[in-house]
């Protein structure tokens, strides 16, 4: 290939697997110049990421695979396994133990919060709150600084993390929030940018968790949804009445909104908000006598009355924990819950049938979402390999 112009080289690379341009980055230095550009990653992750959708999974067959719980599988019947990511809090362990001769904990045994996925990176929160941005297709991870809102363990904290893209300055963002059970200080909320690399305090501009005084116990929920740009969380507080809402936060302006429940929720029970396809989701549950589960999209965005009901289950004799919703099929638009013992449930939106399955012997599943490969974070200095 020496022969060839330059840009002829460069768009047989862009027609390359990860894998195969890992190696051509060791051949020589001009291979290496070309693929690390931040142009090159941005138009490869373009062109390839809707080729060949992987799906990562953090599931465990036992107790001991705490320290090796990631695994990336194709999205085929079989969901055969493609590779298995070592663990990056592994690694992180190991700098850590180099920089100080002190016994520290070692991250890498403990429960693990994927927060999300988005681009080839993964957001990773440690028990400690140690927050690292991971991209296991080149073996990369950034660790994010402290963050500079600290937090009270008497007040009984509440701490929420979420992940997103701004696709205006092709930039990812960590967002964090701070609110407290008891004591009177309100929610404090800060954001990390990679571009940036570190931590901004921002100010919400509607009520938030932690920041209406007529009901401290407001929360925010884990379970976040990034859509059209901007995250969002159920919100629950009260004033006279329990108030419910939707709260939004915009990756670009980095400011809050929020938007009204449809008005058919009256006081249905909330379990969850997700991203279907392009679209809001929401998932209720009730007891009457069996478990129930309904599944609503928002096909208009921002229009609460434009929800439309997927599907209605009644589960009969089911015991505790009940079936949760664990990830969407982008090719059939089927919903796959987690049951019990490790059997997933696909459930099939156009006729309601389901289906039982399991993959690879896994008992429980903690995170499962569509992967793209990408080079993202090859171009940072400060990204640490391993």
């Amino acid at each position: 290939m020496e022969a060839l112009p330059e840009e002829i080289i460069h768009v047989i690379f862009l027609r390359l697997p990860i894998k195969s341009l890992l190696k051509c980055t060791a051949i020589c230095k001009t291979w290496n110049s070309i693929i690390s550009t931040s142009s090159f990653i941005d138009t490869h992750l373009h062109l390839n990421c809707r080729d060949g959708q992987l799906l990562l999974l953090q599931a465990f067959s036992s107790p001991a695979d705490r320290r090796e719980p990631f695994s990336l599988h194709r999205d085929n019947p079989s969901f055969d396994e493609y590779t298995k990511p070592r663990n990056p809090f592994l690694a992180y362990d190991r700098t850590q133990a180099a920089i100080s001769k002190k016994r520290s904990i070692a991250l890498g045994s403990e429960p693990i919060n994927v927060v999300g996925t988005c681009n080839g990176l993964v957001c990773l929160v440690a028990h400690d709150f140690t927050v690292l941005i991971w991209n296991p297709s080149i073996r990369k991870f950034v660790v994010l600084a402290r963050p500079s809102v600290t937090f009270i363990r008497d007040h009984n904290p509440r701490i929420s993390y979420a992940f997103g893209y701004d696709s205006s300055t092709n930039d990812y963002k960590v967002l964090r929030t701070v609110s407290y059970v008891q004591g009177a200080r309100s929610c404090e909320v800060e954001i990390w940018s990679l571009a940036r690399g570190s931590w901004k305090s921002l100010t919400a501009s509607i009520a938030i968790p932690g920041d209406d005084p007529c009901y401290p116990k407001a929360f925010l929920h884990d379970t976040h949804a990034f859509v059209n740009g901007a995250l969002h969380w159920f919100h629950q507080y009260k004033m006279i009445n329990y108030h419910d809402s939707i709260v939004s936060f915009d990756i670009s302006s980095e400011s809050f909104g929020e938007m009204t429940m449809p008005a058919f929720w009256g006081n249905r029970e909330i379990c969850l908000i997700s991203r279907y396809r392009d679209s809001l989701a929401f998932f209720e549950r009730e007891f009457t006598g069996v478990f129930r589960l309904s599944m609503w999209v928002m096909e208009e965005y921002g229009v609460a009355n434009s929800c439309t009901n997927i599907f209605t289950m009644d589960f009969h004799h089911i015991t505790y924990p009940y079936p949760r919703p664990l990830w969407f099929r982008n090719s059939s638009g089927d919903v796959v819950l987690e049951g019990i013992q490790g059997v997933l449930k696909s459930v099939d939106s156009k006729t309601k049938s389901t289906t039982d399955f399991r993959i690879n012997g896994y008992a429980s599943y903690d995170f499962m979402d569509y992967f793209v490969e990408s080079l993202v974070l090859l171009d940072k200095p400060n990204a640490i390999s391993y």
